[in-house]
């Protein structure tokens, strides 16, 4: 399990470097956040699917399995990609490498999935009417969530939370920004005020898919695969009004970090070097652990 995936299960969404790495940075304690993982998912998958009455071996084996599977395939390479992150933030970051990291990123997302989907398959066989009805509901209750942080009545109140957003994800590797550094960011935000209401109506659909999915009669052999198709079409399948924003979105958000980086003083570039470099370090050590 990623050390992202610990904290919001959303690992897929890395597709630039400093905003990528960044994310990371929403898990304290690092080493502590991956070493519990495995605890943190079994509570998460018991929730969503109403696991809580019935006996959670499988699940928890199922999830031990992939934990491991994770520190000792994946996390070697994560390790190496945030060393090789920290030599690019030194040397000053281009086009290029932002393009570097979001291959990266989704080449270990489609690992993880087809690996996830394995071994998630018989469990998720097993599941009735009663089941699907949890999913459905936590899904219901989460869109109700995301519109309330996303979607308030205040259209300046919510300019202001994405433009703090950003801030903080790009301030957890730089530190202060100066001024010219933060309207480089709100320009960029302000470019795409309906973002969210695209990515909701996105979310809603794909979740609809998911469910009728689960809900046929499939055996795990053949589930396993429908999951997979599913997770790793997932940029196909989000809608085309959505994906046409969300392209553009990230290539506004590459020209604006490529832009930052070109302003950042040797503080931050140090600040920033470092950061990755230590995230490199703690990769090294989980994944020289024992389980």
């Amino acid at each position: 399990m990623s050390v992202r995936a610990s904290c919001t299960l959303r690992s897929a969404r890395i597709g630039l470097l400093l905003a990528a790495l960044s994310l990371l940075s929403a898990c304290t304690m690092v080493r502590l956040a991956y070493n519990n993982a495995d605890t943190a998912v079994r509570v998460m998958a018991q929730d969503y699917f109403d696991l809580w009455t019935e006996d959670s071996t499988e699940l928890r084996l199922q999830i031990a399995r992939l934990h491991e599977w994770h520190r000792r395939e994946e996390l070697p390479a994560y390790a190496n990609l945030m060393q090789a992150a920290s030599a690019k933030v030194a040397a000053g970051i281009g086009k290029a490498d932002i393009e570097w990291a979001a291959a990266k990123g989704r080449e270990h997302y489609r690992s993880f999935v087809v690996r996830a989907a394995e071994e998630a398959a018989p469990l998720l066989a097993k599941l009735g009417p009663d089941h699907h009805a949890a999913l459905a509901k936590k899904m219901a209750d989460n869109n109700l969530k995301f519109a309330k942080e996303f979607l308030g009545d205040d259209p300046s109140a919510r300019e202001k939370a994405r433009v703090k957003r950003v801030t903080t994800y790009v301030e957890d590797w730089t530190g202060p920004l100066s001024d010219a550094q933060q309207a480089r960011i709100t320009s960029t935000v302000r470019a795409f005020p309906r973002l969210a209401e695209a990515q909701l109506a996105s979310r809603q659909a794909r979740q609809q898919e998911l469910l009728s999915l689960l809900r046929r009669n499939r055996s795990a052999a053949e589930l396993a695969p429908a999951l997979r198709a599913y997770f790793l079409d997932w940029e196909s399948r989000r809608g085309s009004d959505y994906g046409r924003m969300a392209a553009e979105w990230e290539a506004q958000l590459t020209q604006m970090l490529v832009d930052l980086d070109r302003t950042f003083t040797p503080e931050q570039r140090i600040r920033a070097v470092k950061r990755a470099a230590q995230f490199a370090e703690d990769f090294r050590v989980l994944a020289a652990a024992k389980p």
